[in-house]
């Protein structure tokens, strides 16, 4: 880039920004108007030329300005202006995350323990691989384990269902578990290894597009002790501002599994648990400085409390008493936006079966069609007790 003593300037801005080592572009547009004027003395409206006229240098002259509403209907939009989407292997969830998860960008998941988070990734690992007209990218994943071994088995109970998809849309057929790869790290420098040698060499040649860490809260919570917050704040940072560099590079989705801790704050995010509604109340780990780098926060939590309602209806209109901990019912579970700059805080219901993650429309709808089943068990369950009386 140019020195800024060649840019068509007052020769007042160039003197003054000279003298104060305010020479670049990468010098000036790092600076706020504030400090550049503390810095030169020069006017509000000098300050704001300056960093006009260096904004149109970086930007080029040829560069197309959109809209917001050009850039939600991409019309006549650079391609480099558009973010992408990798959809969630599920229409009624790409719905509610307005096609599924933003790329390039940093994406946290964050829950308990059994809340779906894996589940959750290992169905993005397949959906990215999909054609673009079925809302992937067309490109392989990188798993980084840093909690046990990568659960293979699982993998390939999920991988006959986007085979299906392939089939249906008579599509190229796709050989899944060859394009996930997976790397484990457990410690904070073999994940940093990873981040400086192995994933550079992956995402440049460009069949990478996705890139899951599960879970960073692994690492980082169990390295630092109270005493070293500080220290572990600023490794997560810089940890953070990697991955979004890599992201905006590489043209790739990061995402990271966070887990949750208890907190007695009013802020925080509320669980309702077990058979008495007991509420809980946690926030994601790894505190502020984590959360000022992500870009999009999901958390994922279990909702057995939800058929306790429709249990007390049931024995209040027969003389029979239904215990939710005597059935089977299948595992409701919400997935809910706590941060998104294109989201509303809103939140959706799923299930988790064998082929993988299904959204529920109507959760209301969906219980009450369990309450036959409820009936039918008990009833077995009645005739099996009296054969044995």
């Amino acid at each position: 880039m140019e020195d800024i003593i060649h840019w068509e300037l007052p020769p007042r801005i160039i003197r003054a920004a000279t003298e104060a080592n305010l020479r670049t572009c990468s010098n000036i547009l790092t600076l706020s108007i504030g400090d550049i004027q503390r810095k030169t003395n020069l006017s509000l409206s000098d300050c704001k030329l300056l960093t006009m006229i260096t904004s149109k240098k970086v930007l080029g002259s040829g560069t197309l300005h959109h809209s917001a509403l050009q850039l939600l209907r991409r019309e006549n939009c650079n391609p480099t202006a558009i973010r992408k989407v990798v959809s969630c292997g599920c229409p009624l969830l790409d719905r509610f995350l307005r096609g599924g998860i933003l790329v390039p960008g940093l994406t946290e998941i964050v829950g308990e323990s059994s809340s779906g988070k894996t589940q959750f990734c290992l169905q993005l690992c397949l959906a990215v691989q999909l054609p673009h007209r079925l809302g992937g990218l067309h490109g392989g994943a990188l798993y980084i384990c840093t909690e046990g071994s990568f659960p293979t088995k699982r993998l390939h109970q999920m991988i006959p269902f986007f085979e299906n998809r392939l089939v249906e849309h008579q599509c190229d057929p796709i050989i899944f578990s060859d394009n996930v790869y997976v790397e484990h790290a457990m410690t904070i420098e073999e994940l940093q290894d990873i981040m400086e040698n192995t994933l550079p060499k992956l995402l440049s040649r460009g069949n990478i597009r996705l890139v899951i860490i599960d879970s960073i809260a692994a690492l980082f919570r169990s390295e630092f002790d109270f005493k070293e917050a500080a220290q572990r704040a600023t490794r997560l940072h810089k940890f953070g501002r990697q991955l979004i560099r890599y992201g905006n590079s590489y043209d790739t989705g990061f995402i990271c599994v966070n887990q949750v801790s208890d907190s007695m704050n009013s802020r925080t995010f509320d669980i309702q648990q077990g058979e008495r509604n007991i509420v809980k109340t946690v926030i994601p780990a790894l505190g502020l400085a984590w959360s000022n780098v992500v870009n999009i926060r999901l958390i994922l939590s279990r909702c057995e409390y939800l058929y306790n309602s429709f249990i007390n209806n049931a024995n209040a209109q027969s003389n029979e008493i239904f215990s939710e901990s005597a059935f089977q019912f299948p595992v409701i579970r919400k997935i809910k936006v706590l941060l998104a700059p294109h989201l509303r805080m809103s939140e959706c219901y799923f299930l988790v079966d064998g082929l993988g993650i299904k959204g529920i429309e109507n959760v209301t709808a969906f219980i009450e069609s369990q309450l036959p089943k409820l009936k039918s068990d008990h009833d077995t369950a009645s005739k099996t007790l009296q054969v044995h009386q």
